[in-house]
């Protein structure tokens, strides 16, 4: 069967996939943060149907291999339109080959469709530096997050 890659935008039909593959990268991740799996179901549900987030899926013979999520807002301080990307997250077996990078390419073109003036690209810095990646397709490091708990 011909290898067959393709990016897509996600339905309420992926809505486990989604959280499946939310569950593999907060694994990962190692997080802090307590995780509430009805949240974040509730989320992937908001989001999938709101005009203002994009939820993409890497879809790789029928199987969802990775996700890209991101929304758009404004700086308090400005009017320029700004899309941030909330999370991106691959399988292994597909990280670092060549169609890792097709949900940034359809995340830019949404944001470039959405006349947003800014596009944002997060990394955690623990897991692995992507700052390579992202500077090589033009984007500049601006900001670093401190996560304190009290």
């Amino acid at each position: 069967m011909q290898d067959i890659k393709m990016v897509r935008l996600a339905t309420k039909e992926d809505h486990l996939d989604l959280l499946l593959l939310a569950k593999q990268f907060l694994k990962e991740y190692n997080t802090n943060y307590s995780i509430d799996l009805s949240a974040l179901s509730e989320s992937v549900l908001t989001m999938v149907d709101d005009p203002n987030f994009l939820v993409l899926v890497l879809d790789k013979d029928g199987s969802v291999e990775g996700l890209l999520c991101a929304t758009i807002g404004s700086p308090f301080f400005s009017k320029d339109k700004v899309s941030s990307e909330l999370a991106w997250f691959l399988n292994k077996d597909v990280r670092g080959k060549k169609e890792s990078t097709l949900l940034i390419d359809a995340y830019e073109k949404w944001a470039k469709s959405k006349e947003c003036k800014f596009i944002t690209m997060s990394d955690i810095d623990i897991l692995t530096d992507l700052r390579p990646l992202y500077e090589s397709r033009g984007y500049t490091l601006t900001e670093k997050t401190h996560v304190k708990e009290i």
